[in-house]
C-alpha cells in the first residue's frame, strides 16, 4: 500500500476518534474506503499510535474510566429489569460481554499421539488415499484364492 501524505492520515484519524466508522473517515480523508485498505491503514504503527493519543485525550477531556462505563452499564441493566425490558437487559449485557472480553474468540489446541512411523506412513498417501480414509471406515482387502493342501482322502 502506498504511504498516504500525512494530513490524509491525520484526518482519517480525527474521523475515526469521533466514533466514524472506517468507510466514511477514509471517505471524508479523502483516501480508498475499500475494507482492506482501511484495515491495512490501521494496523500501521503511525495510525496505531495516532489513534492512541487521540482516545487518550477524549478520556482524559471527559474524564471516564473504563470501571465508570461498567458501572452506568450494570445500573442500565438494573433499570431494565426494574421496569421488565427484557430487549434492553440483552443489549447491557451484550454491552457488558463485550467490555470484559468474553467474546474473544477461545483457542482450542488439539493433540495426537501418533508415532513417527505412523505420520511418515500418512505423508506417504496420495490425496485419493487420504480422502478415503478420512471418510469415515475403511475396509480394503483383495481375493486371492487358497488351494486346500489338506488331504483330500
Amino acid at each position: 500500500m502506498a504511504t498516504l501524505p500525512t494530513e490524509a492520515k491525520k484526518k482519517y484519524v480525527k474521523e475515526r476518534a469521533v466514533g466514524k466508522s472506517r468507510a466514511a473517515s477514509a471517505i471524508a480523508a479523502g483516501i480508498s474506503a475499500h475494507p482492506q485498505a482501511t484495515a491495512d491503514l490501521e494496523k500501521t504503527a503511525l495510525v496505531k499510535s495516532m489513534l492512541g493519543k487521540e482516545l487518550a485525550a477524549a478520556r482524559k477531556y471527559t474524564g471516564v474510566t473504563k470501571e465508570e462505563v461498567l458501572d452506568l452499564i450494570m445500573e442500565a441493566v438494573a433499570i431494565a429489569r426494574l421496569i421488565e425490558d427484557p430487549a434492553c437487559m440483552i443489549m447491557g449485557a451484550r454491552e457488558l460481554s463485550k467490555m470484559l472480553g468474553y467474546n474473544a474468540p477461545e483457542v482450542k489446541k488439539v493433540t495426537h499421539d501418533l508415532g513417527a512411523e505412523t505420520l511418515k506412513a500418512l505423508e506417504n498417501l496420495s490425496d485419493a488415499e487420504l480422502l478415503k480414509i478420512s471418510k469415515g471406515r475403511v475396509i480394503d482387502a483383495e481375493v486371492v484364492k487358497i488351494e486346500d493342501k489338506s488331504n483330500g482322502d
